[in-house]
């Protein structure tokens, strides 16, 4: 029987590389506002032709240090 609860691993897919929909729709992000970050080079991403690939191991690094950014400048604010 499977856990209601997910683990590091099942925040995405297995796969090497998603398309920028799927990366939308896992970050629960509209595609357009995907689409801007990747367009201004914020969310790690290849172009094999006109085709745009999100790498998923570069995504949770991206989302990983995002976080650690976040709670950094919280803690700065509360400091202040």
């Amino acid at each position: 029987m499977k856990s209601e609860h997910m683990n590091e691993k099942d925040k995405f897919p297995s796969q090497l590389c998603i398309n920028p929909t799927e990366a939308a729709r896992q970050l629960h992000i509209s595609r357009t506002k995907m689409y801007e970050l990747l367009h201004h080079g914020v969310i790690p991403h290849v172009k094999l032709g006109r085709r745009i690939l999100i790498p998923t191991k570069e995504l949770e690094h991206w989302l990983h240090e995002q976080s650690i950014t976040n709670s950094a400048a919280e803690e700065g604010d509360a400091h202040a």
